[in-house]
C-alpha cells in the first residue's frame, strides 16, 4: 500500500502501517478506495469478473491468489517502507502500462507485476532504466539473481553503475569522415532515429533508412538489432567515455569497407531483398554468442557469419549451398546474396537437410519412467505436468519409493490407469539398478527418465521427441530453467510465441559432447530429465554405474549415446523451482571425475583438449562407420545391417551413413537401435572430415561405390581414418559418366583395403594397378532367421503337394522378373497334372508393371516386400535367381535359401557357380546367361522343369543344406573384425611415412 496516496482518500488518523491496512480492510475496500496509485480495483474487477461475483476484496485476491503469498514474501524480503518508496519514485506506472498492454488488460498492479514477474521477462520499469542491459552489463547482479532495478535504485546509483540505457544518439555523427558519413547516411535515417531515441520505448531499435523499408509483415525487419549496452559490456573500455557505442561498432569493429560493400556498393533493391529474406530474430536465437555481444544480426552474418557457415534463416543453409554449387565459390560470390538475387529464380535449393529433421512425421511409443526418491520426491506439480504432456503415445512407469497421495492422484487423474505401471523400491536400491529394472520392463521405443522437482511445459516431450526423427540422435535433453534465469517466469503462451518457427535442430556428436563437458566441468549437475532411444545395454554397464558416488548417470549417458549424437532442444523447457546445489568438490567427486575421464578416454579415440583422454592407438573401443545406400531391401543393403548388428553385439561402436533417407520401417526394425544412422546430406553440410573426427570414427567400411564417390569427391587428400571398401558389384554397374576412370584411379590411391566377393569386382581396379596387398577375397554370410513366414501355404491357396518356386529380388528388370513368370508358365504347361505356384518377393517398377498383367492367375503371388525370407524359403521347394544384373556378385538370397536346404536355380554370373557347387557337393543348378530374352527364358524353363522331379529335388536339397552351413555369420564377423584391426594398425604405422614423404595421396 502507498500511505500518502491512501490517506489522500481516507483522511488522516491512521498512525502506522497496521492501522492503514486495518482501515482498508474494514472501511476502504467497501468504499472503493484504491490501496495505491498503481492498483485500480475497478480495472482488476473488469479483468476478473469472477472475483466481483464472489464479493472478494480485489486487492487481497490479487495479492494472495494471483501473485501468491510466497512470491510476495520473496520479493519484499529485506525491503523497508523507505526502500519501497524509493522504488516507487523511480517506477513509471503509466509508461509501463502503455508499453506493456497485456499487463493493463490483466488488471495487474504494474509496480507489483514488475517486481515479481516483469523483471524476469526483461521488461523495463521506466524509459530511464533497461533491465536486460543492466543484467548484461553486470555479471555479478546477473549471477546473484537480484532484481536489477532494485539493486540499481538502492545501491547501483551510489556505486556509479549505468542505468543500462547506452543507446547512441548519433550526436557525434558529424565528426565522421566523409566516407563513414556516406555509409551511415545510406544505412540509417539519422534524424528519424534521433527523434526516436528522444522518446525511447521499452526496447529501442535502430530503423534503417526509408529506402530499405519493407512492407506488411516484414516491416519489423527494417531495423538494426544492435544492442548498445551489450556492446559496451563486450568493450568495457567504452564505459565512461564520450565514444558512441554504435559508431564504435560500425567503424572500429566492422569497418567501413565491409559496410560500404553491404549498404553502398550494392543496388538498393539487392540490399532490400536481403533484408526481406534475413531472419534477425531467428539468427540471434540460434547464435546466442552474437546476441550476447550486442552485434547486429544482419551485419554480422553478411560480413562474418557466412564465412563461419552460419545460416541467415531456417530457409537457407550457407554450407549446403556452397557444397551443392561449387560455381558460387569459384565466382567468389556471397552465397546468400546469390540465392536471393539469382539462385531462387534458377531453381537452386538453399534448404538445409538438417532443418527438416524436427518437421518429419515421427511418433514413436514412449515410456515415461518416473523415479521417485524420498530425498527428492516427485511433487504433485511435477507429476501433473508430466501426465499432461500433449504427446499422445505415452505410458508411465513409476519406480522407487511410492508416490505421495497427492502426486499419485495428480498422475491418475490425467491418465488412463492401464497405461501406468509401478515398480517399487525401498529407497536403498541404487538409482542405476532402478533404471536397469525399469528399462527392462518398459515397452516404449524411447524412454523418458524423470526425477526430482522439475516442472515440464506441456509441450516438452513433443518438442524433444521431434529431434529423434534424426536417427543419429541417441540421447536428448531439454532446456532447464532455474529461478535466476530470464525466462523462468515467462508464461508458456509467451514462450510459444517467442519460439514459433525456431525449431533449430541442435545436436552434438557424443565424442565431442563428453570431452567438452569434462573440460568445462559441466557434468557438475545431474540432469533431471532426459530422453533415450531404448536398446539393450549389457548388465555390466548398469552395474558399473553403481560404482560411482556422484556421476553414475554420466557413465550411463556415455553408453546410451554410443556412436550417436546428443540433442539439446532449447524450446523443450523444464523449470526447477529452486536453484540446484553444485556438486561437491570432495575427494569422492574428484575420484568420480577421474574415473569418468578414463572411461571416456577408453571409448573415444580423440582428446578434444582434455588431459588424460586416450590417443588413437590407446583407444580400447573401435567405432566403425558402415556406409550403405540406405535402409531398404537389397543384398548390398541387408548385409551391412546384419554386419552392424553383429559388430554391435560384440561391443564395437557402430554407426551407419546412408544416402537414401526414406527408410523401410520393417528393415529399420531389424537394425539395432543403438546403431546411429547419419544422412549423407547432413554430413556434407557438417564437413565430411570434421564429421569423421567428431564422431570418433576409427574406420570407414563402405558397401558400395556411392561411399567412395561421397568421401573422395569431398576430400582432395587421404581421410583422417582408414577406409575399407567391400565390392558388391556397384563398380561394374556404374556407367563411365557416373564413375570416370580418373576417379577410379583416385579411389584406388586412397582406399586402404578392397574386399571383393567375385573375381569380376577386380576388373575396374586392375586397370589402375591396385596393389596386391590391398585386396582380399571374402564370401558373404547371413544370420539365420528362425521366425516363420506370416502366411501359410494353405492360407495362400497353395496345394500341399504343389511345387513352389520363389524369386526374391529388387524390383528391376535385370533381376529377371519376366523370365521367372515366363519360365514358370512354360513349366506349368509342360506339367499340367502337377500343381505348382510362383511367389515373387520385392518392390519396384518391374513388379508394379507385371502385377496387373497376371492378376487373374491364382498360381502367381506378388508378395511385395517381405521381411521373413528364411521363413518363406521354408515353404518353398525351389529358389530361382534369373538375374542378368551387371553388378551381381554374391547374392544373399542364395545364401538364405541354402541355409534352409532349398535348392537354387540361378544364372552363372559373379560367384554364383562357386556358391552352388563346392568340392562336388551341389546345392542347385547353374544356368548359362544370354542377352536374348527368348534363349534365356528357355534355359530357365529347362532348369525349372528338371527340378519338378521330387527325387532329384530332394537330392539337391540335401546338398544345399551342406553348403548353407558354410555361411556362418559369427565366423564371417570374426574375419571382418580381424581385417579392421589389421587395417587400423597399418594405417597408424603409415602416418609417419606419409608425413615424411610429403605425398599423402600416394603414401596411403
Amino acid at each position: 500500500m502507498d500511505r500518502r496516496y491512501y490517506l489522500a482518500q481516507a483522511g488522516e488518523g491512521q498512525n502506522d502501517t497496521a492501522d492503514l491496512v486495518e482501515h482498508y480492510l474494514q472501511v476502504g475496500s467497501g468504499r472503493k478506495f484504491d490501496p495505491s496509485p498503481t492498483f485500480r480495483s475497478s480495472r482488476y474487477l473488469d479483468a476478473t469478473p469472477g472475483v466481483r461475483e464472489t464479493g472478494q476484496d480485489p486487492f487481497l485476491h490479487y495479492l494472495l491468489d494471483t501473485v501468491g503469498e510466497a512470491t510476495l514474501t520473496d520479493t519484499l524480503a529485506g525491503l523497508t517502507d523507505a526502500d519501497v518508496g524509493m522504488l516507487r519514485a523511480r517506477f513509471d506506472a503509466d509508461w509501463y502500462l502503455r508499453s506493456y498492454p497485456d499487463v493493463e488488460a490483466s488488471g495487474n498492479d504494474p509496480f507489483v507485476h514488475y517486481l515479481t514477474t516483469g523483471w524476469r521477462e526483461r521488461r523495463d520499469p521506466s524509459p530511464s532504466f533497461s533491465t536486460g542491459a543492466y543484467l548484461d552489463l553486470y555479471s555479478d547482479i546477473r549471477d546473484s539473481g537480484i532484481n536489477p532495478f532494485r539493486h540499481w535504485v538502492l545501491h547501483g546509483i551510489g556505486e556509479g553503475r549505468s542505468n543500462g540505457k547506452a543507446a547512441s544518439s548519433l550526436a557525434s555523427a558529424a565528426s565522421l569522415s566523409a566516407g563513414e558519413r556516406q555509409v551511415l547516411t545510406r544505412m540509417v535515417d539519422i534524424e528519424r532515429y534521433q527523434a526516436y531515441v528522444a522518446d525511447a520505448g521499452p526496447d529501442p531499435v535502430l530503423p534503417l533508412a526509408a529506402h530499405f523499408g519493407l512492407d506488411g509483415a516484414n516491416a519489423d525487419k527494417a531495423v538494426l538489432s544492435f544492442q548498445a549496452a551489450r556492446h559496451v559490456a563486450t568493450y568495457p573500455e567504452l564505459a565512461g567515455t564520450d565514444q558512441e557505442p554504435l559508431l564504435h561498432y560500425l567503424f572500429a569493429v566492422v569497418g567501413e569497407p565491409a559496410l560500404r560493400e553491404l549498404f553502398v556498393d550494392k543496388p538498393i533493391e539487392v540490399t532490400r531483398a536481403i533484408c526481406e529474406q534475413f531472419d534477425a530474430a531467428w539468427y540471434l536465437y540460434s547464435y546466442p554468442d552474437v546476441e550476447a555481444s550486442g552485434q547486429d544480426a544482419l551485419i554480422h552474418y553478411m560480413t562474418v557469419g557466412w564465412r563461419e557457415n552460419r545460416d541467415p534463416s531456417q530457409e537457407f543453409s550457407t554450407r549446403a549451398y556452397l557444397l551443392r554449387y561449387p560455381d558460387i565459390i569459384e565466382a567468389g560470390m556471397h552465397p546468400f546474396q546469390h540465392w536471393v538475387t539469382f539462385g531462387k529464380d534458377e531453381g537452386r535449393s538453399g534448404v538445409s537437410s538438417a532443418r527438416n529433421f524436427r518437421n518429419r512425421p515421427y511418433t514413436p511409443s514412449i515410456t515415461a519412467i518416473l523415479v521417485n526418491d524420498d530425498a527428492d520426491p516427485l511433487t504433485p506439480e511435477c507429476v501433473f505436468a508430466i501426465a499432461g504432456q500433449t504427446y499422445e503415445d505415452l505410458s508411465f512407469l513409476v519406480v522407487g519409493t511410492p508416490l505421495s497421495d497427492a502426486s499419485r492422484a495428480a498422475l491418475e487423474a490425467r491418465t488412463r490407469h492401464a497405461r501406468i505401471g509401478y515398480l517399487s523400491g525401498d529407497g536403498a536400491v541404487p538409482l542405476s539398478d532402478l533404471l536397469h529394472r525399469a528399462a527392462a520392463q518398459a515397452s516404449g521405443d524411447l524412454l523418458w527418465f524423470v526425477r526430482g522437482r522439475g516442472v515440464h511445459d506441456f509441450e516438452f516431450l513433443a518438442r524433444l521427441t521431434s529431434s529423434f526423427a534424426d536417427n543419429s540422435v541417441q540421447l536428448g535433453f531439454g532446456r532447464r530453467l532455474e529461478p535466476h534465469d530470464t525466462n523462468f517466469a515467462v508464461t508458456q503462451d509467451e514462450l510459444a510465441r517467442q519460439m514459433e518457427g525456431w525449431a533449430r535442430h541442435a545436436t552434438t556428436p557424443a565424442a565431442v559432447w563428453f570431452p567438452e563437458h569434462l573440460r568445462t566441468g559441466r557434468m557438475a549437475v545431474d540432469q533431471y530429465s532426459f530422453l533415450w532411444r531404448r536398446r539393450i545395454l549389457c548388465d555390466d554397464v548398469w552395474h558399473r554405474a553403481g560404482d560411482y558416488r556422484h556421476l553414475g548417470l554420466w557413465h550411463l549417458y556415455l553408453h546410451m549415446a554410443s556412436g550417436g549424437q546428443i540433442a539439446t532442444v532449447r524450446d523443450a523447457l523444464m523449470r526447477i523451482p529452486a536453484a540446484l546445489p553444485p556438486m561437491p568438490s570432495n575427494d569422492d567427486f574428484r575420484s568420480d571425475v577421474a574415473r569418468l575421464t578414463a572411461e571416456v578416454g577408453s571409448v573415444w579415440p580423440t582428446t578434444h583438449g582434455v588431459a588424460g583422454l586416450a590417443s588413437v592407438s590407446e583407444a580400447v573401443k573401435r567405432h566403425v562407420l558402415v556406409v550403405t545406400h540406405g535402409i531398404f531391401a537389397g543384398g548390398a543393403e541387408n548385409l551391412p545391417i546384419q554386419l552392424a548388428n553383429e559388430l554391435a553385439a560384440r561391443g564395437i561402436i557402430v554407426s551407419m551413413l546412408i544416402f537414401k533417407v526414406d527408410l523401410n520401417p520393417e528393415m529399420r526394425a531389424t537394425l539395432n537401435p543403438g546403431v546411429s544412422i547419419y544422412e549423407a546430406d547432413w554430413v556434407m553440410e557438417y564437413g565430411s572430415e570434421q564429421f569423421l573426427r567428431d564422431i570418433g570414427c576409427s574406420l570407414i567400411h563402405s558397401h558400395g561405390v556411392i561411399g567412395e564417390m561421397f568421401f573422395f569427391r569431398l576430400s582432395d587428400g587421404p581421410l583422417p581414418v582408414p577406409y575399407v571398401a567391400t565390392l558388391h558389384g556397384s563398380y561394374e554397374a556404374s556407367s563411365s559418366s557416373e564413375l570416370p576412370e580418373r576417379f577410379i584411379a583416385k579411389i584406388v590411391r586412397n582406399v586402404d583395403l578392397f574386399i571383393y566377393t567375385a573375381d569380376k569386382n577386380l576388373v575396374p581396379l586392375l586397370r589402375h594397378q591396385v596393389r596386391p596387398e590391398r585386396i582380399i577375397k571374402m564370401i558373404n554370410a547371413m544370420p539365420v532367421d528362425e521366425a516363420p513366414f506370416p502366411r501359410t501355404r494353405a492360407g495362400m491357396g497353395i496345394a500341399e503337394d504343389a511345387v513352389v518356386f520363389t524369386l526374391v529380388g529388387r524390383g528391376i528388370p535385370e533381376k529377371g522378373w519376366s523370365t521367372a513368370i515366363n519360365a514358370f508358365r512354360a513349366v506349368r504347361d509342360l506339367n499340367p497334372h502337377r500343381p505348382m505356384h510362383l511367389c515373387l518377393v520385392g518392390e519396384g517398377e518391374e513388379p508394379d508393371r507385371l502385377k496387373p498383367l497376371h492378376a487373374d492367375d491364382p498360381s502367381i503371388s506378388f508378395l511385395g516386400f517381405q521381411l521373413r525370407i528364411h521363413g518363406l524359403y521354408r515353404m518353398t521347394d525351389v529358389a530361382i535367381v534369373p538375374t542378368r544384373f551387371a553388378g551381381e556378385s554374391f547374392p544373399l538370397c542364395i545364401i538364405q535359401a541354402l541355409q534352409v536346404s532349398v535348392p537354387v536355380i540361378a544364372t552363372d554370373v559373379g560367384e554364383i557357380a562357386s556358391m552352388l557347387e563346392v568340392d562336388g557337393v551341389a546345392g542347385g543348378v547353374v544356368v548359362e546367361g544370354s542377352p536374348v530374352d527368348a534363349v534365356f527364358d528357355a534355359r530357365f524353363t529347362e532348369a525349372m522343369h528338371g527340378l519338378i522331379d521330387d527325387e532329384r529335388r530332394e537330392r539337391i536339397s540335401r546338398g544345399a543344406g551342406v553348403l548353407g552351413r558354410g555361411y556362418d555369420m559369427g565366423a564371417f564377423t570374426d574375419q571382418y573384425v580381424a581385417v579392421y584391426e589389421r587395417v587400423i594398425r597399418d594405417f597408424a604405422a603409415s602416418r609417419p611415412l606419409m608425413a615424411a614423404d610429403g605425398d599423402t595421396a600416394d603414401a596411403v
